[in-house]
Parts: C-alpha cells; sequence; structure tokens
C-alpha cells in the first residue's frame, strides 16, 4: 500500500463579490481516496475534488477544508476563501496633471487614492531622453498624496508617474512635466 492520500491545493483563493469561486482539491492516493469538504467546521454534502460556489459573499467566506480518506489514512488541507470588493481595489480618485514648471519655481502635485485597505502612494519619475529614473529635488506631504517639485535648476523633462497600491491590487497616472527656463536662457545636457 502507497501513503496516506497527497492534496495540492491552493491555501488561499481570492474572488470578486458576487462572482463564482471553484476550490480545487488534487488528490493523490492509493486506494484512490475519497474526498469530503467541511466549511468552518461543518461537513458539506459535496464529495468531488472541485467544490464549486456561486454568488460568493461575505457569509459564503471562511475556512474549507477538503478531506481526503482511503484505507491507508486521511489527509486535509485547508483553503482560504476571501471576497473582494470592488471598491477594495487601490483606485486613483484625485490624479496629478501636466504641468510646466519655470527654473526657480516649484509645483505641487496631487494623488489621492481609495481602496480598503488604504492604498500606499508612490512617485517615479523618468527623463523623456537619457531615461534617468531620478526623482528632480522634491518634498512629500500628507502621507505621499501631495508631491512638491523644486525647479531648482535646468533638468531635463519627463514623466511623473503616481501609484496606489494595496494587497489587492493597484493604479497608476503618469504625466509629462516640463521643465522651463526663463526666456533667454539657455544649457545643454549632456
Amino acid at each position: 500500500m502507497s501513503p496516506e492520500p497527497i492534496i495540492r491545493a491552493l491555501s488561499t483563493v481570492q474572488v470578486n463579490y458576487h462572482s463564482d469561486a471553484k476550490l480545487v482539491c488534487n488528490v493523490e492516493g492509493f486506494p484512490v481516496p475519497s474526498i469530503t469538504w467541511k466549511y468552518n467546521n461543518n461537513v458539506l454534502s459535496y464529495t468531488g475534488n472541485v467544490l464549486a460556489i456561486q454568488d460568493v459573499t461575505s457569509d459564503k467566506t471562511g475556512h474549507y477544508t477538503c478531506i481526503a480518506k482511503n484505507d491507508v489514512g486521511v489527509t486535509q488541507a485547508q483553503i482560504q476563501l476571501e471576497a473582494i470588493k470592488v471598491s477594495d481595489i487601490a483606485r486613483i480618485i484625485t490624479p496629478p496633471t501636466a504641468a510646466v514648471i519655470m527654473t526657480g519655481h516649484s509645483h505641487n502635485f496631487t494623488c489621492s487614492a481609495t481602496g480598503q485597505p488604504t492604498p500606499s502612494i508612490e512617485w517615479t519619475f523618468e527623463t523623456f531622453i537619457h531615461h534617468s529614473t531620478t526623482m528632480p529635488p522634491h518634498q512629500l506631504y500628507h502621507h505621499g498624496t501631495i508631491l512638491t517639485l523644486n525647479a531648482i535648476k535646468a533638468q531635463e523633462s519627463g514623466t511623473l508617474t503616481c501609484t496606489a497600491r494595496n494587497n489587492i491590487g493597484d493604479e497608476q497616472v503618469s504625466v509629462p512635466v516640463i521643465f522651463n527656463m526663463p526666456s533667454g536662457s539657455s544649457v545643454g545636457f549632456g
């Protein structure tokens, strides 16, 4: 006889609210194991290796247990089913806008987001010509939702990107930032 049944299953399954979920419990063993399922420690009547759950809402989330049993032994695997509300995904609600910044001036960019858990905000910058990713002189305010770029000296223009991120998803918005010198000035980029 072979060893007790072997189960391969994901430990966590995430689906959107009101969508369907399939919990898969791949089982190996000889003799062929029988399969039973439990939901929050209550035995379910279904006995197949794929448990289909329709219209997932919070009342169907929780711990599902796949139990494989044969003459050699019993093995079980726990699967956590989580339902994600679309409103939980990180979404930018106030995106930054394109700007022209004169040398010697500064400009505030705002990027605010919503989601659960509260998204973090990350700013990145890439120049148009040399593809440098060094952020120009700046300050962050209000948990990173406001970025002040300081055009202390002439520098290469580029793309400013705001990324809102939480453990469910992320969203980003990119805008051009043009650094401009007062008329009559010249500079070389090399």
